[in-house]
């Protein structure tokens, strides 16, 4: 799925949900967490992506957490707490990134769900997923 295809998805669902084990989901990152996620060893760079393709990889997640503030969008997002704490960004990107949780939890949209290392998980979790859905007010 191209980037244009999750832009137009996300424009005409008014439900999105998505569950991160390990990092910070897209709708969610600063800028500066995702450019520094990018320059992982397994990102974008080790598959001959140029700095200019990082950026805009980065401006298009920016672009997409506009669903966040539109009326009528239900998004869930639900990360165990291990995705604010691992450390595959700087300290102070990761410091960031933490603040702009705060500042998300507080708009009317989001709902933003972390589940506690204290918390029982039946099953190992390998991989996030994100789910989109529609349905009318008309029945």
């Amino acid at each position: 799925m191209s980037r244009r295809d999750i832009l137009e998805l996300e424009a005409q669902t008014t439900r999105i949900a998505e569950f991160q084990p390990a990092f910070v989901p897209v709708l969610l990152q600063t800028s500066e967490y995702a450019r520094e996620y990018l320059h992982l060893p397994f990102g974008p760079l080790s598959l001959d992506a140029d700095e200019d393709a990082v950026d805009q990889m980065v401006a298009k997640r920016m672009q997409r957490q506009q669903v966040l503030y539109q009326h009528g969008k239900q998004v869930t997002v639900v990360m165990l707490e291990g995705a604010l704490r691992a450390r595959v960004v700087s300290a102070p990107t990761l410091a960031g990134q933490l603040d702009r949780l705060t500042a998300v939890a507080g708009l009317a949209s989001p709902e933003l769900c972390i589940i506690p290392f204290e918390a029982a998980v039946p099953v190992f979790p390998l991989s996030g997923f994100r789910l989109y859905a529609t349905w009318s007010s008309s029945s």
